[in-house]
């Protein structure tokens, strides 16, 4: 078998408390693997607390821990950092607050049986701080997604999030792919929005089991606070939608991408209708006009989404948001 190289980038912010059992999550599911078939990419964004000499002491004790000390820019900018120094021939996100379960070593072995898939996609479970599981997601089985056909396999598009997929670098790298700073939600939709714009062949794994496991100390509902919602996740959608509108890509793909990110948008409203106060109501109204071509409708929507979609096709924007505001509390 033809063995690739994995570089993993792991941005660290004030993670002292986490940090330690992130990378031992690492090197535990890679322990059968040589070293110098991976990389851990630790980069330090500029963290006040520990987390820079704890990332010190693994680099010490294992060589292919890098340490890399930046400025504070953010956790796209961190990224961004790992992507342009990592050497690896497919590359991963994981956040230094989260984990990975020993079966993520099943994807690293992967890696090199088919040189035409250009990402592996697997499963993740969210967990709280006692390690109880809040929500599980997860392919029904293995499967291949072919970008080329007419119709691509939605099973795909059930996740944004980068932490759960294994890129192939040589993409990121020949399109010059990167994270947009200052997004502090919803930058990995646009990233890999981007990326299934030049994506042929997709891996999918996990067969009734999570490799990830990404902690969540508290509700994520301040991620979906109108502020948030309008200047972070909005405008990495829009960045993608006008990738997809720009880039003169197949037009099955082009319908895929901007499927996945419009039914984003619907996930997130659901939310954000639940936290958006009475006097914000007419801003989020106005804002929405404003982008339409996120309000089309996907066959990809959740029952939430098609719920959201449906009101506001009998009801209007106005009436919708005040009742689902009312049903999704």
């Amino acid at each position: 078998m033809n063995q690739k190289k994995l570089s993993i980038v792991v941005p660290i912010y004030n993670v002292e408390k986490y940090l330690p059992r992130c990378v031992d999550s690492i090197l535990s599911a890679l322990k059968d693997v040589d070293s110098s078939h991976y990389e851990i990419l630790l980069v330090n964004d500029g963290t006040p607390d520990g987390s820079l000499e704890i990332s010190k002491e693994f680099s010490k004790k294992h060589p292919n821990i890098i340490t890399i000390d930046k400025k504070n820019g953010g956790v796209s900018d961190a990224r961004n950092f790992g992507i342009e120094r990592a050497t690896g021939q497919y590359i991963t996100f994981i956040d230094s607050d989260d984990y990975v379960s020993n079966d993520f070593g099943r994807a690293f072995e992967l890696l090199g049986t088919d040189d035409a898939v250009d990402v592996f996609q697997f499963g993740y479970t969210s967990v709280d701080q006692d390690d109880n599981v809040i929500k599980s997601v997860s392919h029904k089985k293995d499967m291949a997604v072919d970008f080329t056909k007419k119709k691509i396999n939605k099973q795909v598009a059930l996740v944004g999030a980068v932490w759960c997929k294994l890129f192939k670098k040589q993409i990121i790298d020949d399109q010059g792919l990167r994270f947009t700073k200052g997004l502090s939600n919803g930058e990995d939709l646009e990233f890999t929005a981007k990326f299934w714009c030049h994506t042929k062949k997709a891996q999918l794994l996990t067969i009734n089991y999570s490799m990830y496991f990404c902690l969540r100390v508290d509700s994520n509902m301040n991620t979906y606070k109108f502020s948030h919602f309008r200047d972070h996740l909005v405008p990495s959608l829009t960045g993608g939608y006008k990738y997809a509108d720009s880039n003169n890509i197949p037009k099955n793909v082009e319908k895929f991408v901007k499927s996945f990110l419009i039914a984003h948008m619907y996930n997130a409203l659901t939310k954000v209708v639940r936290v958006t106060k009475k006097e914000q109501r007419k801003e989020l109204r106005v804002f929405l006009r404003q982008h339409k071509f996120l309000l089309k409708y996907p066959k990809i929507l959740s029952i939430s989404g098609k719920t959201f979609w449906f009101f506001t096709k009998i009801f209007g924007l106005k009436f919708s948001i005040f009742l689902l505001s009312k049903i999704y509390r």
